[in-house]
């Protein structure tokens, strides 16, 4: 935060994006619409300020200068006035008090005596009408927090309350910023349509009607009336029986024929002077022409007004969708889905010029609003981006616009998905290569032993008387070295002769080895040299 000063009235002054500006910004200020704002900044063309405006600014200055004394009471310092700005320069805020403590760093702002904002600052429930520029100067200032204090100058009109920065209302204000510095750089002049005024519409000339002479007239309307009187006031207004609803039906068509009887003899009598019942003729046709042209030109009226009103709302709404788009396009998807409250935005308004403004802030606030949502996608998307699980969201414009500690959970909870399921595949993989290796093993030993129980089932020739066989082969004398050279056989080699064992007696080739095992081969030799001795 640095000091700085910017003369009033200047083109830096009206282009400095001011706490005091921040209402109107925000499209809260009960002062400044957001569209007169925009077009201020983008032209630099401000309101003269009258006689009557200037007074009232210099009395608040006066008061301001007198409440002042009260607040640094308050804080216990000096409250001295302080403009400063962002190290960036991006805001810049006047505070109208400023004070630094050992414990807190505070500011202060004044608003002139007002029962309304004065009740809620008893309340402690501050309007957006001015908690946003409360918001900038915290932010400028870098303050613990804002005393906020409204009066008349005296102690006995003076009321305040502490006001501390709400967590998310900075990060809506700056995007609210931006948006107004794009919408400023896009501006552009609309002519300013000023409210309508009639024009002067040609008076219609005094009606006056006077009858002269004299005019007899001969009745008995005192006597009808009486008896007619008498006769309503004899009907029974609280019927019970099937009687009293069938007389009260017969008092209904006696009452009518009174009516039509009334009505007779007035146009009887009236008729009986031409004069009199051509005026009245004349006048019921008049009045009918006025009323049937007034009642045509008020709905004239509603109609094209609401035509008017349907189209700036089609306007802001086709405004809004270009602008989501442009959104997509920089997004490359489409997830965004803010719409413009409208219909709410301009009910009860009246003139065009006060519906177009209207149109114009919701347009901004939910385009606001939409930036602010695709700032989060970007921070998801670069999130998904530096993690492993790209292709664990293919339902990522759904989940995008999430929070992002929330995304960042669920990207954690489909890796951990993605791990736990690769397990169980692995695992399934491993057991079902352990089942196959067993499988095998056990079609081996069933070989092995297939091959055991035949081996012990000698086949006996046709020719050959059965005989049971051994459980090993007998020890057969082999022959001297010499005597196989004789025959021009060199000696087999173990597999040959082990093959030849197996093949014989039909048995696998380990239990073969295992026989050659058990042979007491130094008697064998023994005895085949006993033999050929002999």
């Amino acid at each position: 935060m640095k000091e700085f000063y910017l003369k009033p009235g200047s083109q830096e002054w009206l282009k400095a994006r001011s706490a005091s500006k921040a209402p109107a910004v925000m499209g809260d200020s009960a002062y400044q619409s957001r569209s007169s704002l925009v077009k201020q900044t983008a032209t630099g063309i401000t309101e003269e300020v009258d006689s009557g405006t200037q007074s009232r600014f210099d009395n608040g200055h006066r008061v301001e200068a007198l409440a002042r004394v009260i607040a640094s009471e308050i804080f216990g310092e000096d409250l001295k006035p302080k403009p400063c700005i962002t190290d960036d320069g991006y805001l810049t805020a006047n505070l109208d008090g400023y004070a630094k403590s050992f414990i807190d760093t505070i500011g202060w702002e004044h608003k002139d005596w007002n029962e309304d904002l004065a009740a809620a600052v008893r309340a402690c429930i501050l309007p957006a009408s001015h908690y946003w520029q409360l918001e900038q100067q915290i932010l400028v200032a870098e303050l613990d927090y804002v005393l906020f204090m409204v009066s008349d100058g005296t102690r006995e009109k003076c009321v305040w309350m502490e006001y501390r920065a709400v967590p998310g209302r900075a990060e809506k204000l700056l995007a609210a910023w931006k948006q107004f510095d794009e919408d400023v750089a896009n501006y552009q002049h609309v002519d300013v349509v000023q409210a309508a005024v009639a024009a002067p519409q040609m008076a219609l000339p005094a009606l006056t009607i006077q009858v002269s002479g004299s005019i007899s007239l001969r009745d008995n309307l005192a006597v009808f009336g009486e008896q007619l009187t008498s006769y309503v006031a004899k009907i029974n207004k609280k019927p019970e029986t099937d009687q009293d609803f069938a007389d009260l039906e017969s008092c209904v068509k006696t009452l009518k024929a009174a009516e039509a009887a009334l009505e007779t003899a007035e146009s009887t009598a009236l008729a009986q002077t031409s004069t009199i019942d051509e005026m009245r003729r004349t006048v019921a046709l008049y009045k009918d022409l006025a009323r049937q042209n007034r009642l045509l030109v008020e709905k004239l009226v509603k109609g094209e007004k609401e035509n008017r009103r349907a189209a700036l709302i089609r306007f802001g709404q086709a405004e809004l969708s270009g602008r989501i788009a442009k959104i997509h396009d920089s997004l490359g998807i489409a997830c965004i889905s803010v719409t413009g409250d409208f219909a709410g935005a301009v009910k009860g308004l009246k003139s065009i010029a006060s519906i177009q403004s209207a149109v114009n802030d919701e347009v901004a606030r939910a385009t606001i609003e939409a930036n602010a949502i695709a700032d989060r996608v970007r921070i998801n998307a670069k999130a998904l981006n530096d993690s492993d699980a790209k292709g664990l969201f293919p339902d990522f414009a759904h989940v995008c616009t999430k929070d992002s500690e929330d995304f960042v959970a669920l990207v954690a909870m489909r890796i951990g998905q993605r791990a736990e399921a690769d397990e169980k595949r692995l695992a399934a993989e491993r057991e079902k290569i352990r089942a196959e290796e067993e499988r095998k093993a056990q079609e081996k030993i069933r070989l092995e032993q297939e091959a055991i129980a035949k081996a012990a089932t000698p086949i006996t020739p046709a020719y050959a008387i059965p005989m049971q066989a051994p459980s090993r082969p007998v020890a057969r004398v082999i022959p001297p070295a010499n005597t196989l050279a004789s025959v021009g056989r060199s000696r087999p080699s173990d597999s040959e002769i082990i093959e030849a064992i197996a093949i014989h007696f039909r048995v696998h080739e380990s239990l073969a080895i295992s026989w050659l095992l058990e042979m007491g081969l130094d008697e064998a030799t023994e005895q085949m040299a006993k033999e050929f001795a002999a």
